[in-house]
């Protein structure tokens, strides 16, 4: 009786060992194809996104229609076997709005019956202005005063002349000034917040550091208004602020992107020449900002 017992402990304990082996092994192929599952539809989201960002780079330099058939160029070549894309942009408020789609082959659950399924991601981003931004130049611009072109020119003269842009020197209470053109502005700079205008300038001081600037440029051949490279470090980031300045104080409505191509003194006064460029940028973007052509790019919920 007693050996008979012990086979039947050992088959049911062998039986039992068995189906806890196959539960483990089921839920482990589960779970590797909910992985699986999730990482292909993070790459898809991950595709659409720099897809969308691109496009957003297209939508700023040239128009919907080009933007559009970018995107969709772009996204066929980054993912494979793609049999859904769906662009869409609405060019008064710059959104873009990118779904794409695949079939998702399961590795493990094809054996019980999974074939394959179909994964589907949507990514939409806004391009808005800049609102918020580190690395800002001593350099404020009239908003009145304000030109989106090239060959400008930037004085803190006030001259009458087509091409200049009237600016005032600006001091940020943090650093020298000299420190602040070369580098740029460590602390956040944002919309709605007041900065002094300096009085006692020193204008050579202020050229040799523009000059430094502008030598920062090693590109062959050199950044210009037409061709240029984003991290080129002869761009600026200037403040623009409210028309009227009271008692030498200054309130920020936006920012604009500068590329430095020229610094001389003449008449005691300061000139910068450059471009404005309209582009997107690195910064915190939302409706708070006026345009002034520096776009950065929302993820929209």
């Amino acid at each position: 009786m007693a050996g008979r017992y012990e086979i039947g402990s050992q088959g049911s304990t062998t039986l039992i060992m068995i189906c806890t082996a196959l539960i483990i092994i089921i839920l482990a192929a589960i779970s590797t194809d909910i992985g699986y599952g999730a990482a292909a539809r993070y790459s898809l989201q991950k595709n659409a996104l720099a897809v969308a960002k691109d496009g957003a780079q297209i939508l700023v330099k040239s128009n919907r229609n080009e933007a559009i058939e970018y995107m969709k160029k772009s996204s066929v070549l980054k993912v494979n076997d793609l049999n859904l894309l769906e662009v869409d942009v609405l060019q008064d408020s710059r959104k873009i709005t990118i779904t794409m789609g695949k079939p998702f082959k399961y590795i493990f659950l094809k054996y019980i019956g999974f074939r394959k399924t179909q994964i589907k991601e949507t990514i939409s981003v806004r391009l808005l202005n800049i609102s918020k931004v580190k690395g800002a130049r001593p350099f404020g611009i009239r908003e009145d005063k304000i030109k989106l072109s090239k060959n400008i020119i930037l004085s803190d003269k006030s001259e009458k002349s087509k091409d200049l842009v009237e600016i005032s020197i600006l001091d940020f209470n943090k650093g020298d000034i000299e420190t602040n053109i070369l580098y740029g502005n460590r602390e956040y700079v944002e919309v709605g917040e007041k900065l002094m205008q300096m009085s006692n300038i020193d204008y050579v001081n202020i050229k040799r550091s523009l000059d430094c600037v502008m030598n920062r440029c090693k590109h062959k051949p050199k950044c210009t208004y037409s061709e240029y490279e984003k991290s080129c470090e002869s761009i600026i980031i200037l403040p623009v602020f409210k028309n009227q300045a009271k008692n030498n104080e200054i309130s920020i409505t936006g920012f604009a992107g500068f590329l430095v191509e020229g610094c001389e003194i003449k008449n005691n006064g300061l000139y910068i020449k450059g471009s404005f460029l309209e582009d997107k940028f690195e910064g915190v973007a939302s409706e708070n900002a006026q345009d002034f052509g520096m776009y950065g790019l929302r993820i929209m919920k």
